[in-house]
């Protein structure tokens, strides 16, 4: 048993009948090219084999959310004992002719999906049917379990065809948890969170201060979060509708410019973004006179941490995507100087403050500031903390699902109310995974957005080969 963080409790308290904090997954596999299987598809007792042998190295697989009595604290994940690996397994076939877009239809609906609360809160789904006799697995997630450095290890340890470790001597047996030891474990746990209490006062107020010094210091004007931003339908998305779009992209082309402009290889992927939905909102007349913003993930996680595979440490901070700049080359390297700049301040705060201060806020004063937030935001939906949330995340290259490889990484993260985009990237080998997750009252063709990677990706190649032939 352990305690779910404030970070992972806020995506508990989060769910509502409008938004689900849930992680879908799609996971696309090229046909086995090893000759193990000869050429069948894979079937779910083959699946449920693989799985149960991996099983002990996805600790978190076996553990379901379960609430403290009076919400006296966050609530816990503990072993369930009843833990039946038949029932988060699925098997789907899509019916003819197996098109992407029913495909991509199926990943929109899972990722709304209400996972029941009586058991741990993940599904795979085997699908079949697709054009050609391929096949996927969506996985699904509630996002209180893992972050994306805890779904890499997840699936470096499944997608692997030879099993890390042995297993364990000994058979799994659920630790028992009682009503009384939640309560006395809730009480301990409180008391020593309110011990840091003065200790984290402190260093909020040196973190203000500090971050206060740097504002001063910089010229270039960050956005703050929330606000009142230019309102714009990407921000329309009070519904549980989604659509789904996904594209591959060379990632040659972006290391490629980022050379060229001296900048980061995710500064080039919000430059991407930027300039395909700058044009997808144009030809809409929907583009506001001033920039559209970012909510941009960051992770928390130092580079020599042990794998981990369930938590959430990530920061996130706001920044512009400079719609605003006409000259396309300017405009990236001012969404590069602002999310750099950004990111300071976020460093300077102390990566570590909002989770501490998520730690101990007791869950009755979060769940009253969450349902105050979502009143406000349907009340006030010109004040927003961003136009859209884009997320970067670095894989693994070579995995494998019996003798299948693992080509494709399509993750949705969840879009919410009064967040009706979420874009997301995974990088893996030579290729950069895109993701388009949307409520369709926001954006109605995730695939023309998608298709628009490509084409803003190609002028950014061109205009870098340009530079590069000057020099």
């Amino acid at each position: 048993m352990h305690r779910l963080h404030g970070i992972e409790a806020g995506f508990v308290y989060l769910e509502t009948a409008t938004q689900k904090p849930m992680d879908a997954i799609l996971i696309t596999l090229a046909p086995d090219d090893t000759g193990t299987r000869g050429g069948r598809p894979i079937s779910l007792p083959e699946l449920r084999d693989h799985v149960e042998a991996r099983i002990h190295l996805l600790p978190s697989w076996r553990w379901k959310i379960r609430e403290v009595p009076f919400r006296l604290h966050h609530p816990v994940f503990v072993d369930d004992p009843d833990f039946n690996l038949d029932y988060h397994l699925r098997a789907v076939t899509l019916d003819p002719p197996g098109h992407p877009e029913q495909l991509n239809r199926l990943v929109a609906e899972h990722s709304v999906r209400t996972l029941d609360r009586r058991h741990p809160r993940w599904e795979l789904t085997l699908v079949s049917g697709l054009a050609g006799g391929g096949q996927t697995l969506i996985f699904n997630v509630h996002h209180a379990y893992n972050d994306g450095v805890a779904v890499n290890t997840s699936f470096n340890r499944l997608f692997n065809d030879e099993v890390e470790s042995p297993a364990p001597a000994e058979p799994w047996r659920p630790e028992p948890v009682s009503r009384w030891q939640l309560v006395r474990d809730a009480l301990v746990d409180q008391a020593r969170a309110w011990r840091d209490l003065p200790r984290l006062v402190r260093d909020t107020w040196r973190g203000m201060q500090a971050v206060k010094a740097q504002r001063a210091s910089s010229p270039l004007l960050v956005p703050s979060a929330p606000a009142e931003k230019p309102a714009t339908v990407l921000n329309d998305s009070f519904t549980l509708d989604r659509v789904f779009a996904r594209t591959s992209l060379d990632l040659s082309g972006f290391r490629m410019v980022r050379k060229a402009a001296g900048v980061t290889l995710n500064d080039v992927l919000m430059m991407v973004v930027s300039m395909s939905l700058e044009r997808y909102l144009a030809a809409r007349d929907q583009l506001p006179d001033g920039t559209l913003t970012a909510g941009v993930m960051v992770s928390t996680e130092p580079p020599d941490a042990p794998p981990r595979q369930s938590g959430n440490k990530f920061g996130n901070f706001v920044t512009t995507l400079a719609t605003d700049v006409e000259d396309p080359w300017e405009r990236l390297q001012s969404i590069s100087s602002v999310a750099a700049e950004a990111r300071v301040r976020l460093e300077v705060v102390g990566l570590d403050i909002p989770v501490r201060w998520l730690d101990i806020i007791p869950p009755a004063v979060a769940i009253a500031i969450n349902r105050r937030g979502l009143a406000r935001q349907r009340k006030h939906p010109e004040v927003v903390r961003c136009s859209l949330i884009v997320s970067n995340m670095r894989g693994s290259d070579g995995q494998r699902l019996l003798g299948s490889k693992v080509d494709g990484m399509f993750i949705c993260g969840p879009v919410s109310d009064g967040g009706g985009l979420f874009v997301s990237a995974y990088s893996a080998g030579d290729r950069l995974d895109f993701t388009v997750l949307a409520n369709p009252s926001a954006v109605d063709s995730p695939d023309e957005l998608a298709a628009g990677f490509h084409d803003a990706l190609g002028e950014l190649v061109a205009l870098a080969s340009e530079r590069a032939s000057r020099v």
